[in-house]
């Protein structure tokens, strides 16, 4: 259903076919569909999965170098890529992305060779959402 129908059904029967009144609701849903076409253009941007004219923002925002002749799909993967990196990773950095879940107190042990451990210390034993931490301390691994 287009805007101008959704507000034509507002309008009680007998005045939808009035000319001037038909003709003046008509173009209110054309200039209404408009404007609700930008707002979720402009929404597009502030996602870098969606975003295309405000790329530059986003490359801006996070001190990339704009390269405007290169595809979105290459852009924003260079975004994302900046926006999920961390760093270095060290043993209080696993640390402290552990203690922000529930029971995620945990000790580091390095082992040398790349190797840490991983142990959890909290009283309350191990956190309900275990693999989730494991995921994200591979992910971490990978970094170090």
């Amino acid at each position: 259903m287009t805007r101008n129908e959704r507000i034509l059904n507002y309008v009680p029967d007998f005045l939808r076919s009035i000319e001037p009144i038909k003709t003046v609701y008509e173009n209110e849903g054309h200039e209404s569909q408009l404007y609700f076409e930008s707002i979720d253009e402009v929404i597009d941007q502030l996602f870098v999965g969606t975003a295309t004219w405000g790329l530059d923002a986003w490359e801006s925002f996070l001190d990339i170098e704009t390269i405007p002749d290169k595809p979105n799909e290459f852009r924003r993967s260079v975004i994302l890529s900046k926006i999920q990196g961390v760093g270095t990773v060290t043993s209080d950095f696993v640390k402290s992305v552990s203690l922000a879940y529930e029971n995620g107190e945990v000790e580091v042990v390095e082992k040398g060779n790349f190797e840490v451990e991983i142990v959890f210390t909290g009283i309350k034993g191990v956190p309900p959402i275990m693999m989730i931490i494991f995921k994200h301390s591979m992910i971490l691994s990978q970094r170090i």
